[in-house]
């Protein structure tokens, strides 16, 4: 459930960026299968005015892509982008994120830290550093289908 409030927001935080009527239905397209009931979906249809959420390979030209926890999803605006502001936000994002991994490859570097802490902590800082590590991945890919 959570994963459908987060798309939610995120298919509702790109309708503001771009100043796209809530009104207006958008097809959402998700790389790779959408981590999602068909129930859930039907939610985030109501909720988000989405028309489908429909599985690709790979965005097409002209969409916004953003991430929800690890799995990408686009809307395509049908060539009403500009890819220079896109491509600067995708950096700001890389670049924060690649600091988070720092900090965590830190921590699971530091043998006390490692010895002396629980074993759901290290755990929760092991997932934190493979969701940053796909999150980076996904946004070198934008980044290089931006540019």
């Amino acid at each position: 459930m959570q994963h459908a409030f987060d798309l939610v927001t995120a298919v509702r935080n790109v309708r503001n960026e771009r100043g796209m009527s809530p009104k207006a239905p958008l097809e959402v397209l998700a790389k790779g299968a959408a981590p999602m009931r068909a129930a859930v979906s039907a939610l985030v249809n109501k909720l988000a005015n989405v028309t489908a959420i429909a599985e690709v390979e790979k965005a097409s030209e002209g969409s916004i892509t953003f991430l929800v926890g690890t799995t990408e999803y686009a809307v395509d605006l049908g060539g009403n982008i500009d890819t220079e502001a896109e491509a600067k936000k995708a950096e700001a994002e890389l670049v924060h994120l690649r600091g988070f991994l720092a900090s965590v490859e830190k921590k699971l570097s530091n043998e006390r830290f490692v010895n002396g802490a629980p074993p759901q902590v290290l755990e929760t800082e092991r997932k934190k550093k493979a969701d940053a590590e796909a999150k980076i991945k996904a946004l070198e890919e934008r980044l290089a289908v931006l540019k």
